[in-house]
């Protein structure tokens, strides 16, 4: 072929060479002109929206006088959690109204809890209640399990020197006691010794340490359990069924 014609395909081939394909000394010599150009840049010559203009541009650090400014004019600055709304601290409403409750006012300085709680057992209270809230040196108050309990102590006539009131009529110092310790008291889930000696015996592999009649009281009172579950089950599908 003459020198002729290679020099004409070669003008024809970079001719229709397509514009991203570049040879490697092309990329390498507009790379350098790249990074040229770009160290000319000034901060000043780069785009508002750059990182480092935008770095670079912000305001310095205020005085505390300003702060102390800021703050007279738009105020303190309030904890992340705190809101003043009216729903904000919604106070715990107390059950029951307080009629589960009675005052044991004009107490002796000398007098105790237990001599309290032995005073008020005598009144047929439930074993669960109830619970003795101190208010101050002279006065207490009887929580109970609900205000029937209350009144059946109210009703019967004080054993001993301990004068007791309902808690509308009781003094302000009780009523500023928290309804959160005002609740009334509930009754103790019912224990057993039986699941603990058999917890003993897997453990130390022994089987006598097991309470055989405990077990059997156990299942018995599951068994029971379960059919009242049953029954009550059955008698809502009724309802349904007759409405």
């Amino acid at each position: 072929m003459a020198a002729g014609d290679s020099d004409t395909e070669g003008n024809l081939r970079q001719q229709s060479r397509l514009p991203h394909e570049l040879t490697a000394i092309e990329f390498a010599s507009a790379h350098a002109d790249w990074e040229e150009l770009d160290h000319k840049l000034t901060l000043d010559d780069r785009p508002t929206n750059s990182p480092v203009q935008q770095k670079r541009s912000k305001p310095p650090l205020k005085s505390p006088a300003a702060f102390a400014n800021l703050r007279q004019a738009h105020g303190a600055a309030q904890p992340i959690g705190v809101d003043d709304g009216p729903e904000a601290a919604a106070p715990e409403e107390l059950a029951f109204e307080g009629m589960h409750i009675l005052e044991l006012h004009h107490l002796p300085a000398d007098v105790s809890t237990s001599q309290l709680e032995d005073f008020l057992q005598h009144f047929g209270v439930p074993p669960h209640g109830p619970v003795v809230r101190w208010v101050n040196d002279t006065t207490a108050l009887a929580v109970f399990p609900d205000p029937r309990a209350a009144r059946q102590a109210l009703a019967e006539p004080p054993a001993i020197t301990f004068m007791l009131r309902p808690f509308s009529q009781a003094s302000s110092a009780s009523k500023a006691v928290s309804p959160a310790e005002l609740q009334p008291p509930r009754p103790r889930p019912k224990t057993s010794s039986t699941v603990a000696r058999r917890m003993l015996a897997g453990a130390l592999k022994l089987p006598s340490l097991q309470d055989k009649a405990g077990e059997k009281t156990l299942a018995s009172d599951r068994a029971a359990s379960k059919a009242k579950r049953q029954e009550r089950r059955h008698q809502l599908d009724a309802a349904w069924e007759n409405d």
